[in-house]
């Protein structure tokens, strides 16, 4: 979803949107009750260290969508079915799991604030 609000403008590598996506997948993650804050932290530096984005604000020049914009892209994306979007939910560092019943409220929450991002 990230790629495709870039527009494949060349400013989003696909491995930078992982890096963003892996940070995003860990507070929805703390979300859910399965991981710390620290966990969320430790994702977040670990990334940082490899000189990798972790945020939708890292994105220069500064994407121009909103968080509405970006679930509607996800709902598009090839991990959507029927169902629901397919969500990656760590359990635990290491351990993850698929979840399809993760809420839009959660979901605009946490793109909300990696736009936000300091």
């Amino acid at each position: 979803a990230l790629e495709t609000a870039c527009a494949y403008d060349g400013r989003l590598l696909h491995g930078e949107a992982v890096g963003i996506g892996l940070v995003q997948a860990a507070r929805l993650s703390q979300m859910q009750g399965q991981l710390t804050e620290a966990d969320v932290a430790r994702v977040k530096k670990h990334l940082r260290a490899l000189g990798m984005m972790t945020e939708i604000a890292d994105i220069k020049p500064a994407l121009d969508a909103s968080p509405d914009e970006l679930l509607k892209l996800m709902q598009k994306d090839k991990k959507a079915t029927s169902d629901g979007i397919a969500f990656i939910v760590l359990q635990k560092p290491g351990r993850a799991r698929i979840d399809k019943s993760v809420t839009a409220e959660k979901v605009l929450t946490i793109l909300q604030d990696s736009l936000n991002a300091a």
